[in-house]
């Protein structure tokens, strides 16, 4: 069984209110359905990943991640 443990960043909460506040709402729930079952994979810079997914006719929506070592989670 794959666990999939998401941890938004203090910058990446700060662009989804900077988002919100220009009009264009993504909730986390959203981003996080993208990271999951994303249309495709690209690489970024360093070890990052962009998942992206198109929303809509007119948008993509790229979600930047980094996967991490597995730590013990309790």
């Amino acid at each position: 069984m794959n666990v999939h443990h998401i941890r938004f960043t203090d910058h990446a909460l700060q662009k989804l209110e900077q988002e919100r506040e220009r009009g264009f709402y993504v909730s986390r729930e959203l981003a996080i359905e993208i990271l999951l079952r994303p249309y495709q994979v690209v690489p970024a810079r360093d070890s990052r990943m962009f998942a992206q997914s198109p929303i809509d006719d007119r948008y993509l929506l790229r979600v930047l991640f980094e996967e991490e070592e597995k730590q013990d989670w309790l």
